[in-house]
């Protein structure tokens, strides 16, 4: 919610924002205590033993945990499974587990499937599968795995030198503690938000105002060229006459970094889902960083999908059909075809109807322009709509965090002022695993 600013009113998203890493924090001594305790069962040692020094005001707190900065002692920054900590001050980033979290969440999940099975029977499949991908993020064991598996991935693969995924130190962790190696950064949208307000004299409130309005323009397709309007506020922010046009100049670089940005994030993850088998299912802003080498970091892998090859071959089938059969210059989709990929890949519904599969199938995996162009207020809205036409019976298990992570980078594409259409993004690596 916090990443669609086209699903919920604006105040709700600026609130669910808060949820990615700036909720009410624990205590610091019941964090500390949780930490003691998992260090004394699970590693036999002393907190003192392992740290010389822990930060009491947390870097961020999410729902599941909060993250704290510390400093190991030198004994601990290297070891024979290859967790080397490559930072000379051997900073690492502590996350600790809120205790309280599990049973809040699974709590939640029985409210929201007593709402599907009243309000949306549609949502039944989906709603599981999130169900059960969410509730493997309570065992730190679990992301620690997924940490060492992507970033191995990552450095094998061609972006190696213009991404990194920090390193887990799994001799330290457990089910309610991960250590991890700390990347030096700042969140991607506040390194956006700040180079906007440079441009306008400083003022970080008019840069927030601007960047909120054309997120709402971009995701509920009401867009349109706001260099008008940009111009204003440049001269607001204290823009003269005889530095107007460098500070326009500031804005296209500015923008096109931020294209470079999401096309990279777009390319890792295709390259991670078709190639590797293996993703984060959870690219929100809050989980990806600007770091001071100028390189992404890739933080947060709780949410770590895989999926075999033949789900990765099935679902390539439904991205190359929606990108007009892969065709340079087809002007128009074969509806046959995309309803009969989705169906190969594991989607079923009630009267098999394929101009509703195949506007599934753009909602899922590729855009929400349509339902925009047809007036519907959200893509719930117009899910929901698709689903009153023909009810979708079964949806793959594989479907749902690859249709969660195209949802989230469109929203995340209209936070850094971009219109994005994921399966046209990810047809190379579509076609390069059919071709395997």
């Amino acid at each position: 919610m916090s990443s669609r600013a086209d699903f919920v009113p604006r105040q709700y998203v600026d609130l669910f924002s808060n949820l990615q890493d700036d909720v009410p924090p624990r205590p610091a001594g019941e964090i500390l205590e949780i930490l003691r305790q998992s260090l004394a069962t699970n590693q036999n040692l002393e907190l003192d033993e392992v740290f010389s020094s822990i930060n009491e005001n947390p870097l961020g707190t999410a729902s599941i945990g909060q993250v704290h900065e510390a400093v190991l002692r030198p004994r601990f920054t290297s070891s024979h499974d290859g967790t080397n900590v490559e930072t000379p001050s051997f900073s690492v980033v502590v996350k600790v587990k809120n205790p309280r979290a599990q049973g809040q969440f699974r709590d939640d999940f029985k409210v929201f499937k007593w709402l599907t099975r009243i309000a949306l029977p549609g949502w039944k499949s989906v709603l599981s599968e999130l169900e059960r991908q969410v509730m493997t993020e309570f065992d730190y064991r679990n992301e620690a795995v997924s940490l060492e598996t992507a970033r191995e991935n990552l450095k094998k693969s061609k972006f190696s030198k213009r991404a990194v995924i920090p390193r887990p130190i799994k001799k330290l962790s457990s089910q309610n503690v991960l250590v991890m190696e700390k990347l030096k950064g700042e969140k991607l949208a506040n390194a956006v938000e700040g180079e906007l307000a440079g441009v306008l004299g400083g003022n970080r409130t008019l840069a927030r105002e601007f960047l909120k309005r054309r997120q709402q323009e971009i995701a509920q397709g009401t867009s349109s060229n706001n260099h008008a309007a940009l111009n204003e506020m440049i001269r607001i922010g204290g823009g003269h006459k005889n530095i107007f046009f460098h500070k326009i100049l500031r804005l296209r670089r500015m923008a096109k970094r931020s294209r470079n940005y999401l096309r990279l994030l777009l390319d890792i993850h295709g390259h991670q889902i078709f190639h590797d088998g293996s993703f984060n299912a959870d690219p929100h802003p809050g989980n990806i960083l600007l770091l001071s080498n100028g390189r992404l970091g890739l933080i947060d892998y709780g949410q770590f999908k895989t999926i075999n090859l033949d789900a990765r071959r099935a679902l390539a089938g439904i991205v190359v059909e929606l990108t007009y059969g892969g065709k340079e210059g087809q002007q128009k989709r074969d509806v046959a075809k995309i309803a009969e990929a989705m169906r190969h890949f594991g989607f079923s519904s009630r009267h098999n109807d394929d101009e509703v599969m195949a506007a599934a199938a753009e909602l899922y995996f590729d855009s929400d322009s349509v339902g925009r162009r047809l007036g519907f207020a959200t893509p719930q809205v117009y899910f929901e709509y698709l689903n009153s036409l023909d009810p979708m019976v079964d949806v793959p298990e594989a479907a749902v965090m690859v249709a969660r992570t195209s949802f989230l980078f469109r929203g995340l594409g209209a936070l850094l002022q971009q219109d994005i259409r994921t399966a046209q993004c990810w047809l190379p690596f579509a076609k390069r695993v059919l071709l395997q």
